[in-house]
């Protein structure tokens, strides 16, 4: 029990005199009233949002910050995956009324319904008013609030909302079929072109009279799932991205051949990694050694194979595999190096 003494001056029978009241508070069932109110909120906001939060019990008297709490081996995504995201950057900082969390449900729902514009975004909302809370949205739409938010606060945000979620379904996904016999990793690296209005998105500059963005991903091929995501000028080269990988030992990465660049492919060499990647006809090689293929299925040799170019030795000293071989329903003929000597043609 802990008791206050709490002295106030005031009028008494008409005299100044000083009026003694004492309080007595219990702590502990203001506590446990608290943390039953937190509770029933709690519990209704997994039975609206159909998750759980993953985080334990609530305590009332923890010192630990609630996004400490997330723990990585996590089955399900919750809400408190964005918060760790969100005071990881510290992205509530100064933020009165419209949180994060409101503009990322905001966005997410424009995304999914295919809203052209923030008035749109608006007007959708607003019609929908008392809604909204069961969204998870606390705040009031406005498009001024969200204009100013989507350009103020830091996307870091969502790029580690989008890493955790990625982290999530991996392992969901590591068991399925793939069609080749791999107990690693399988990435696909490949860059798309979108092309913008030049008048409207005056920042991305691509040709006299265009503007485009590229968007750079590496998918897992288990699952189909985007393991990284860069996004760039349209004036950047494919090959630049390689330096921004960060490359998983003992993985195969396969790229096309705007990716072909012996010196930084040489850095999957000493990572670990092996690279399946098509071959320019320009390239120059010496055949050291040939293996026995079976023709009826389209291939042509399967050779090791040293660089005798300009430059390329000094860039990638190690010998190469190449695999020639013709696709039976277009007949065209296909060429590919990889740093990898064991699986079979």
């Amino acid at each position: 029990m802990v008791q206050f003494e709490i002295a106030t001056s005031g009028p008494e029978s008409g005299s100044g005199s000083l009026v003694s009241q004492r309080f007595r508070w219990d702590r502990r069932e203001v506590i446990d009233r608290e943390e039953v109110a937190v509770t029933k909120v709690r519990s209704r906001f997994e039975r609206q949002v159909g998750f759980e939060d993953h985080l334990g019990p609530v305590s009332g008297v923890s010192d630990e910050p609630r996004h400490a709490r997330v723990r990585p081996g996590d089955a399900a995504p919750s809400v408190t995956t964005f918060d760790a995201a969100s005071h990881g950057t510290r992205g509530e900082r100064k933020v009165q009324t419209f949180s994060c969390l409101d503009q990322f449900l905001c966005m997410a729902f424009a995304q999914l319904t295919y809203r052209e514009s923030l008035r749109d975004i608006e007007a959708c909302l607003r019609a929908q008013r008392s809604e909204l809370y069961h969204m998870g949205i606390r705040s009031t739409v406005a498009r001024n609030t969200l204009a100013n938010a989507n350009a103020v606060r830091d996307w870091r945000i969502h790029a580690d909302l989008a890493q955790s979620l990625i982290g999530i379904a991996r392992p969901l996904h590591a068991d399925e079929p793939f069609g080749v016999e791999l107990t690693d990793a399988v990435y696909a690296l490949d860059a798309s072109t979108i092309d913008l209005c030049l008048s409207m998105f005056p920042w991305a500059p691509f040709k006299a009279t265009k503007a485009a963005i590229k968007l750079h991903t590496l998918l897992d091929l288990r699952g189909n799932i985007p393991t990284f995501v860069h996004i760039s000028d349209g004036k950047l080269h494919d090959v630049n991205v390689l330096d921004q990988i960060m490359l998983e030992r003992s993985a195969f990465y396969v790229m096309d051949r705007g990716y072909l660049d012996f010196r930084r492919l040489f850095r999957f060499e000493q990572a670990g990694s092996s690279f399946v990647i098509r071959s320019r006809s320009n390239i120059q090689s010496q055949r050291r050694y040939s293996r026995e293929v079976d023709r009826s299925t389209g291939l042509i040799c399967d050779q090791t194979v040293i660089l005798t170019g300009m430059f390329t030795p000094a860039h990638y000293p190690a010998p190469l595999r190449r695999i020639r071989f013709r696709d039976p329903t277009t007949g065209k003929l296909l060429v590919f190096f990889t740093n990898n000597f064991g699986l079979p043609p």
